[in-house]
């Protein structure tokens, strides 16, 4: 979490970036979320959602 988070703090110079670290970090948060506090329905589809359209938030930053 620790690294996670640090992205998302240094990712703040781009808006783009900023919004592809938030839905990468919302993804493992929805992760950690199922395993330790209380199982999510329909998981697979949030968890896999939020981390393809964060990485390609990021992809798109680093292009441009």
């Amino acid at each position: 979490m620790l690294a996670i988070s640090t992205t998302v703090a240094f990712s703040s110079l781009s808006a783009v970036t900023f919004s592809g670290a938030i839905l990468f970090f919302l993804s493992d948060l929805l992760l950690s979320y199922d395993k330790y506090v209380r199982k999510i329905p329909n998981r697979d589809v949030l968890v896999l959602t939020s981390y393809f359209a964060g990485q390609l938030l990021i992809t798109i930053s680093a292009v441009l």
